[in-house]
């Protein structure tokens, strides 16, 4: 019956050394996405960490952690669960959601993740909102910015052979502006930021509508 079902099950506990705040399976890449709060003397899941990006102070929303937290996307292998590649958010930003998907009609599937900035943070502006100065610890402020951020785990030959057409290009082809890095890891695949786009707010929730994205962000639902 379902009780020797559930005995057949075989539980395996993976050290990340950090925070763990949402998880995303990437099935046809073979991997999982993983939130996770990083410290600053955490030693990590890699001698990379760190590297990729700023990595600066991040508070979280209303959880009163502390400011030199920084929040970083980890890529882990579904099977051996090495670290395949990471991306470290900007100071100030907060991973907050996280879905895999398939968007449009490409059939690739993506690592959509949802941010947000607490005050005095921001991409394209300080996110000076109602929360005044009170020294950044404003439980009730609500995020005036935030980004979606879209990520695809690709082949690192493919991507070896795009970065060589766009140096024929004369850039290096990669957009953006953001702090954070998208690293290389362990193995065959490459982590790469396929997109991201800046929000008027805090991204709390994803899921896909008809091949399109739908996003929460603080009390509206966009798309």
């Amino acid at each position: 019956g379902t009780i020797d079902d559930i005995q057949k099950l075989q539980v395996q506990s993976v050290p990340l050394n950090q925070q763990p705040r949402r998880i995303a399976h990437l099935a046809s890449s073979r991997a999982f996405g993983v939130l996770a709060i990083q410290t600053p003397d955490a030693p990590g899941l890699s001698a990379a960490a760190g590297a990729a990006g700023t990595g600066g102070g991040g508070g979280s929303l209303g959880l009163g952690l502390e400011e030199e937290e920084s929040h970083v996307v980890l890529f882990l292998d579904d099977q051996t669960m090495d670290q395949v590649g990471q991306y470290e958010l900007d100071p100030l930003e907060e991973a907050l959601s996280a879905m895999a998907c398939t968007l449009g009609d490409d059939g690739t599937q993506y690592l959509v993740v949802g941010t947000g900035y607490k005050a005095g943070g921001g991409g394209g502006g300080a996110a000076d909102g109602a929360g005044g100065d009170g020294g950044g610890k404003n439980d009730d402020f609500e995020p005036t910015n935030g980004r979606l951020l879209v990520f695809s785990l690709a082949d690192i030959d493919s991507v070896a052979m795009a970065d060589d057409d766009a140096e024929g290009g004369g850039g290096a082809g990669a957009g953006g502006g953001g702090d954070g890095e998208a690293g290389a890891g362990a193995g065959d695949r490459k982590v790469v930021l396929v997109a991201e786009k800046e929000t008027q707010g805090a991204v709390y929730d994803l899921e896909v509508l008809g091949g399109k994205l739908v996003a929460g962000i603080n009390s509206k639902v966009s798309l």
